[in-house]
């Protein structure tokens, strides 16, 4: 009973809290091209046009496509997004330089195209960003900027932005939005691969990684020929998923050309809550025990050594500047990890790491190949 009462009591306490932080908007200010550094953003949605040509949280039937120049500001700490206020200044604000509605998917293809072209460096690899849980079009779409700004990723960025509610109290509206978008997901990562892309790497925070799994298990069942074409690799950051459920989910999925990587935290609060709702232990974003995982083709990386990330946590990959520095470094190791994880027996099935430890395998890889 106890315990049942301090969920509940953490619970009202963080719904609380995330009712009272401000809202991202959209605020398009070409002068900000001058001032911040620009990060380009190209969107698929899901969400209905608004009249003044954003997009809100009504679910639409059709897939729409955009690209936006993003106005990252000069003088920030990394992992800190601002929203623009009633008066948006490009010295303090994420502002958009440039906006763009295409009218076609034919329009976003031939334009994605050219950035994959003019973007020699990455070899035709794409970067897939799906927000998660109480988000609004301008929130993903500044968080996607921010992480690019912040980890220095030159690869485009395409954003894929379901039809959240953006409200805390929207949960099961949020997962259902999730279902709904399963098709129009798989549509959207076709739409990339036909403009050029050799390798797309699908990156999912929160409950995004649901839709990115069911799509992927929808892939498997109905082509398993496309897994590894559309789904290069797959990051989950702090994904909120029933442990059952995405038992089930992989099974269903059979091999992947890499592990799919998981970022979890046991101190994720908002995750506990999130089990607290759906009735379940955990979610495998903060996992506890390696058994949980166990035999499933999964790499997961430990983050509750770091602390100081919003949201109870739940923006640690995000907002904390200690966790952007350290997978940062862990990034410039990225195939040696998952050299040395497949050079064993296997993937790690079963095992957790912490950064420290993922890093220090990686290493291990580097010196064996020197040697």
């Amino acid at each position: 009973m106890r315990v049942f009462l301090n969920l509940s009591a953490l619970m009202a306490c963080l719904l609380v809290l995330v009712a009272c932080i401000p809202r991202g908007a959209i605020y398009v200010a070409p002068e900000a091209a001058e001032i911040g550094t620009q990060e380009r953003v190209f969107v698929a949605t899901t969400r209905a046009r608004e009249a003044d040509g954003t997009y809100g949280n009504r679910r639409s039937r059709e897939l729409s496509f955009a690209r936006l120049d993003i106005s990252v500001p000069p003088d920030r700490r990394p992992g800190s997004v601002t929203w623009p206020g009633r008066r948006p200044d490009a010295e303090e604000d994420f502002l958009a330089s440039s906006f763009v509605n295409y009218g076609s998917a034919s329009d976003f293809r031939t334009r994605l195209a050219q950035e994959i072209r003019n973007t020699p460096s990455a070899n035709g690899r794409v970067i897939v960003f799906v927000h998660g849980f109480n988000t609004n079009f301008a929130e993903g779409l500044y968080r996607a900027a921010q992480m690019k700004a912040d980890y220095g990723f030159s690869e485009p960025l395409v954003h894929f932005s379901w039809a959240s509610a953006a409200s805390p109290f929207g949960y099961a509206r949020d997962r259902d939005s999730i279902l709904a978008s399963r098709s129009a997901f798989e549509q959207f990562l076709r739409e990339i691969r036909a403009a050029g892309a050799r390798q797309i790497v699908v990156s999912a925070h929160s409950v995004g990684s649901h839709l990115v799994m069911e799509t992927l298990r929808q892939v498997a069942l109905r082509s398993p020929a496309d897994k590894a074409r559309l789904f290069s690799e797959v990051v989950l950051i702090s994904p909120d998923i029933d442990v059952d459920v995405f038992r089930a989910q992989m099974e269903d999925i059979g091999p992947l050309p890499q592990p799919i990587l998981v970022l979890s935290s046991s101190l994720d609060r908002a995750l506990a809550v999130s089990a607290t709702i759906t009735g379940a232990e955990a979610r495998i974003g903060n996992l506890r025990e390696p058994e949980q995982i166990e035999g499933l083709d999964v790499l997961v990386i430990d983050v509750s050594e770091f602390t100081d990330g919003d949201l109870g946590n739940h923006m640690i990959t995000f907002s904390s500047e200690e966790a952007i520095d350290a997978f940062t470094r862990l990034a410039g190791l990225h195939d040696d990890l998952l050299r040395e994880t497949r050079g064993r027996t296997g993937p790690l099935s079963g095992a957790i790491l912490s950064v420290q430890e993922a890093t220090r395998l990686a290493y291990e890889s580097v010196d064996g190949v020197e040697r």
